[in-house]
């Protein structure tokens, strides 16, 4: 999963379509595999994704769903990182309407 988690977070900003196809992946892989953390970061990435392709309020309302998750199981730290994580997503997307990109735009989150 951490390969597939650190190529999506890359891939998010640079080819939508190879991004989805890790989605799909990570989704069917974890159909069989009980691990909720991994199940909560496909949430928040499906979010990203979604903000990414333009679907800024669903992919707002995953991303939130997913840090609720991990507040409410304790890993208030995570859900601090994510909620960070989310606004630079949004403050992102902003500034593509205006024509903006700035050379740390792109956010690349390693699992290690």
């Amino acid at each position: 999963m951490h390969v597939i988690w650190t190529s999506f977070s890359t891939l998010v900003y640079e080819d939508l379509s190879a991004a989805q196809q890790l989605l799909i992946i990570a989704e069917k892989y974890l159909i069989d595999h009980i691990d909720v953390t991994e199940k909560i970061t496909l949430m928040f990435n499906k979010g990203w994704y979604d903000i990414e392709a333009g679907h800024i309020e669903k992919g707002e309302q995953r991303v939130r769903t997913a840090i609720n998750i991990y507040t409410s199981l304790g890993y208030k730290k995570k859900a601090s990182d994510l909620t960070r994580q989310l606004v630079h997503h949004i403050k992102r997307q902003e500034e593509k309407k205006q024509g903006y990109k700035s050379a740390d735009s792109c956010v690349i989150s390693i699992y290690v």
